[in-house]
């Protein structure tokens, strides 16, 4: 299969020359008014479909076509234009969006839990080591700080009292600069920004991986459900067969991944995702990627929910999303 790429707008911004910041869309193949279009954001979400944007053209006779995009802003606006038929967003997002009347649904989940509390502090071992301490954060209300809040609570700890909560670098390339320059000590990152940052910075750690502090507050193998692939409800309605069939496909493209991880890492400096293949092949296993539809995993999603409704309501819309919320089979 020959893939073509429309890069738009490729620059790179790093602390001493050393971090890509910024990474450009690609497409891998010009839509037209036939084509099914799925949108991904660069990081995880775009790595769980690096076979699929490889090989794939077409799922029951109907042409699909990818597209990378860096920022979830960004995918809302398309979203908002009810453009797409699918994408991949932050769950909390595609809640919110629902319950402000933007149709489309969750078909599936397919990124678990890629956030790491990590950095040069060892002296960490326990929640209770990070009382007087300074944690660094993407953005308040944000995922990051509503997990980190969530399960520092719920080890005893008042996150608002017992640290300091820092807000200084608005963006997860911004903290990660951070943390490669010794500016924070302690910081909240996802991968593949957490592979970058320790093969530019040695010093730095993992600390606590926040999905496995998640299971343990809810005793089971209950990861985060963190991305949710999303279809747009007109299309799921009209052509639920191609929405199932999409799912299955997408299920057996992302399982291949971890045991072809050298082709899959040069796929993900090739999409132009992360920069170097050493860092994807170390990052992608974090990715922690498994496809699963929608109505197997209902609870967790709401489980899920719950945590940003309690924490701040308004991050899912003011409310938990009914039942049309999901798709199902």
């Amino acid at each position: 299969m020959t893939i073509s790429i429309n890069r738009t707008s490729i620059f790179y911004t790093a602390i001493y020359g050393l971090l890509l910041l910024t990474f450009s869309s690609c497409k891998t193949q010009s839509p037209d008014n036939n084509t099914i279009d799925v949108l991904s954001l660069k990081g995880p979400s775009a790595m769980s479909m690096l076979f699929m944007m490889d090989e794939l053209d077409e799922i029951n006779k109907l042409p699909v076509a990818f597209e990378i995009l860096d920022e979830p802003l960004q995918i809302r606006a398309r979203m908002l234009k009810e453009e797409p038929e699918f994408a991949l967003i932050p769950t909390n997002m595609a809640a919110n969006l629902y319950n402000k009347g933007v149709p489309y649904q969750v078909a599936a989940i397919p990124v678990w839990g890629t956030l790491l509390l990590f950095g040069r502090d060892k002296q960490i071992s326990d929640w209770s080591d990070l009382k007087g301490k300074r944690v660094h954060l993407m953005a308040k209300g944000m995922t990051p700080d509503i997990l980190f809040r969530f399960l520092a609570v719920k080890n005893g700890l008042n996150p608002d009292k017992d640290m300091i909560l820092d807000y200084s670098f608005p963006s997860h390339s911004d903290l990660a600069n951070a943390v490669i320059a010794g500016l924070s000590e302690i910081a909240v990152l996802s991968e593949p920004l957490v592979s970058m940052v320790r093969a530019k910075n040695k010093e730095v750690k993992p600390i606590f991986n926040l999905d496995e502090e998640w299971k343990k507050v809810f005793n089971n193998d209950f990861s985060i459900p963190q991305t949710s692939l999303v279809v747009k409800s007109s299309f799921a309605r009209e052509n639920p067969d191609f929405v199932i069939a999409f799912i299955k496909k997408y299920q057996d493209y992302c399982s291949k991944i971890d045991d072809n991880l050298l082709r899959a890492g040069q796929l993900a400096v090739d999409f132009e995702i992360v920069p170097e293949l050493s860092i994807a092949t170390e990052a992608i296993p974090g990715c922690n990627m498994l496809v699963r539809p929608s109505w197997l995993v209902i609870d967790r999603i709401e489980a899920f929910l719950k945590v940003f409704y309690i924490f701040n309501p308004e991050s899912i819309g003011g409310k938990m999303p009914d039942e049309d919320f999901f798709f199902q089979k």
